[in-house]
């Protein structure tokens, strides 16, 4: 079953909206998936129908279950509120080599890749094109994902970027043409391709002046030396 499908199951849907958050440091990946309301009869759904999610995606075969089953990962489930709304918000941290094979991702995208580049120490987050849970909840309005790095990013196509925060909008209008690609560096202290350009510029620049001041030393030098003879 579909993790957004478990999620909102007996889920009135209107005018819901899902916020998918992942934060990237060093080798983990901290994932929060938000369930956002703009109904109170839909918070109170939230409330009493609150399902225990699987984290993988190869745990998906062993069946739902209201009570949680041993040997079986799943998100830490938080529920708040706020301004007399109910929020969910469930989150798990994974290594890099096991998110792969996470279940929100691989339910709502065909495919689904994490690859490593070792010759460039980078990491790559893609998926297919047509995001697939849309079509299941006709009254989805949107599904936002935000991807935020403490190590250095290479290469993205994120929709916008605000304060190292790349978002990606997910409506009806373009679920065909929203797959994902993020690529960065391995380390946290890495240095991007923009950084070491620019520490190159600034190293040169340095130079250029050391030699131009030297070059003026020297005329000046010479010509104290050549009045005096």
């Amino acid at each position: 079953m579909k993790i957004l499908i478990l999620i909102l199951i007996s889920f009135l849907i209107s005018g819901c909206s899902v916020d998918y958050h992942l934060t990237i440091s060093g080798d983990q990946i901290k994932e929060e998936i938000q369930l956002k309301s703009e109904s109170l009869n839909d918070s109170k759904q939230i409330q009493e129908n609150s399902w225990p999610v699987k984290v993988f995606y190869d745990d998906a075969d062993l069946g739902e279950n209201p009570e949680k089953m041993d040997g079986v990962t799943y998100y830490v489930d938080d529920l708040f509120l706020e301004n007399n709304y109910y929020y969910r918000n469930l989150s798990y941290t994974f290594k890099v080599r096991e998110f792969s094979r996470v279940n929100s991702i691989q339910s709502c995208y065909d495919h689904f890749y994490v690859t490593e580049d070792r010759n460039n120490d980078t990491i790559t987050l893609s998926t297919s094109a047509e995001f697939l849970c849309m079509q299941d909840f006709p009254d989805l309005s949107a599904v936002h994902v935000f991807i935020e790095s403490e190590n250095p990013v290479v290469s993205h196509n994120a929709m916008q970027v605000h304060n190292n925060i790349y978002e990606w909008v997910i409506e009806r209008e373009n679920v065909e043409a929203s797959g994902i690609i993020f690529t960065y560096h391995k380390e946290k202290g890495a240095m991007d391709q923009e950084e070491v350009d620019l520490g190159s510029r600034i190293l040169l620049a340095i130079l250029l002046l050391i030699s131009f001041l030297c070059f003026v030393v020297f005329i000046i030098f010479y010509n104290v030396k050549k009045s005096r003879h």
